[in-house]
């Protein structure tokens, strides 16, 4: 009886060790298929031609930005396909281009790329061969005949922001008086000098340029807008006064 009740407890333990091999075996099976599955799957999702980008759609209307641009930037991206293209990369190289301030790249299902671009927004010409935009960023481009009548903004490396936020204070103070700012230079001593929309030249020196600028507001209805014709030179560097330079032919006994 003791002997049976081993056999039998011998013959039950093989039979379960064989069922466990034959199981994990089963699930090894299915794991591979199901991988196997998987990769297959990702390798036809990001085949470019399972979802190829047959459209690329711009959202924008363009005045500086060419199209023909746009597609070179974008047309070593798009071999990828719809699902591996990379839509930062796009972007990257859609804003690489000078007149682009920023751009926008989105995929539209099934087949498309939808494209939005900001274009630059010029405050000023920067030196001889480079534009401002609104925030003072210094940007190369070609500048046309049109682009000639805008103020013209000079300074040391690294002055563009600050040179652009006193030019949008002092035009805001020269405004009301129907005066504008043609040509503004900051110095290597940072002494600043404009002149205005009249051909006046103003002498603003290195210190209180905000203020000095605005004494002249003051002054000038009364006393400077009478004899524009005879100076050409206005200088503030003094703390209670100006000097004036006059145009050849005039001077303080001809006004």
């Amino acid at each position: 009886m003791v002997k049976r009740r081993r056999g039998a407890t011998r013959l039950h333990s093989e039979k379960s060790d064989s069922g466990n091999v034959g199981g994990v075996i089963a699930r090894l099976l299915l794991l591979a298929l199901l991988v196997g599955g998987a990769v297959w799957g990702t390798q036809q999702l990001f085949d470019p031609q399972t979802f190829p980008v047959r459209t690329v759609r711009i959202e924008s209307q363009l005045e500086h930005v060419e199209q023909e641009r746009i597609r070179q930037a974008v047309e070593n991206h798009v071999a990828a396909g719809f699902i591996g293209v990379d839509v930062d990369a796009v972007r990257d190289g859609i804003e690489a281009i000078a007149w682009v301030d920023r751009a926008t790249v989105r995929r539209s299902w099934p087949d498309r790329l939808v494209i939005r671009i900001e274009e630059q927004r010029v405050l000023a010409r920067w030196g001889s061969d480079a534009l401002l935009n609104i925030r003072g960023e210094v940007f190369e481009a070609e500048i046309d005949e049109a682009m000639n009548g805008l103020p013209l903004l000079r300074g040391p490396k690294e002055t563009n922001r600050m040179v652009a936020e006193q030019y949008a204070a002092m035009q805001q103070m020269l405004s009301p008086l129907g005066l504008g700012i043609t040509d503004m230079s900051l110095s290597e001593r940072r002494a600043l000098t404009l002149k205005l929309n009249n051909d006046l030249q103003l002498g603003l020196g290195r210190a209180d340029a905000d203020l000095r600028l605005l004494r002249f507001v003051r002054v000038y209805p009364q006393v400077i807008a009478s004899r524009l014709a005879a100076i050409e030179m206005i200088d503030l560097r003094y703390t209670n006064g100006f000097a004036v330079r006059w145009r050849d032919g005039y001077g303080p006994e001809s006004v």
